[in-house]
C-alpha cells in the first residue's frame, strides 16, 4: 500500500498563442463584416420607411379628393391650393415648419382619358399648362370622357418650402404616383 508516496500527475493542456492570434482573426474578421453592413441596413431601411409614408400620403391625398365634389375637383390643384407639408408620420401639417419632413403637390390634369373600344385607359395629349377643363369645355375630343380625370400626386422628403417639383435635377429626389378618378354620380 502506497500511503502518502504516491504522485499524481495533472496533465494539462492549452491554447499555444498562435491558435489564440488565429481565432482572434477569425472572430474580428466576422464582426468587421457585420458592422460593415450596417450601414447599409439602415439606409435600406430608412428608404423603406419614408417610401411607405410617401404611398399613405398619396392615398390619403386621393382618398380626400375623392369626397369631394365633382365639379370642385379642379380646385385642389396645386396651382390653386399650393404646395402641401406632412410630418414623419404621413400627417399634414397646417403649413411648413420644423416638423415638415415631407412634401407632396397635387395635380388634376384636364380631361385626358379615353375610353377605346377595348375599355382601356389611354392618355389623350392636352397641355397641361392651360386652364382646366371644366364639363361644358370643348377643347376635348369626343372621345375624351367627361367622367374620369387623371390625378398625379408627387411626394418627395426633401424638407424644403421651395422645393421644385419641375426641376430636371430634382427627377430622382421625389416619387409620383398617378391614379384615375371618375365621377360617379348620374348625370344623364
Amino acid at each position: 500500500m502506497n500511503t502518502s508516496a504516491e504522485k499524481f500527475t495533472i496533465k494539462t493542456s492549452a491554447f499555444s498563442l498562435i491558435e489564440v492570434a488565429i481565432a482572434l482573426a477569425i472572430f474580428s474578421s466576422g464582426i468587421m463584416l457585420v458592422f460593415s453592413m450596417l450601414p447599409g441596413s439602415l439606409y435600406n431601411m430608412k428608404e423603406a420607411s419614408s417610401r411607405s409614408v410617401e404611398r399613405r400620403i398619396a392615398k390619403n391625398l386621393v382618398n380626400d379628393l375623392m369626397l369631394n365634389e365633382w365639379d370642385r375637383l379642379h380646385q385642389f390643384d396645386s396651382k390653386q391650393l399650393g404646395i402641401r407639408y406632412f410630418d414623419s408620420q404621413g400627417i399634414e401639417l397646417s403649413e411648413h415648419g420644423i416638423d415638415a419632413i415631407f412634401t407632396a403637390r397635387i395635380r388634376i390634369h384636364p380631361r385626358d382619358v379615353n375610353l377605346d373600344a377595348n375599355r382601356t385607359l389611354e392618355r389623350v395629349a392636352i397641355s397641361d399648362s392651360e386652364d382646366y377643363a371644366l364639363p361644358d369645355d370643348n377643347r376635348t375630343s369626343k372621345s375624351t370622357s367627361q367622367h374620369t380625370r387623371r390625378i398625379t400626386i408627387e411626394v418627395t422628403d426633401v424638407p424644403l418650402q421651395s422645393f421644385d417639383f419641375d426641376d430636371v435635377k430634382n427627377a430622382n429626389r421625389f416619387r409620383r404616383f398617378s391614379t384615375v378618378v371618375a365621377n360617379m354620380k348620374d348625370i344623364d
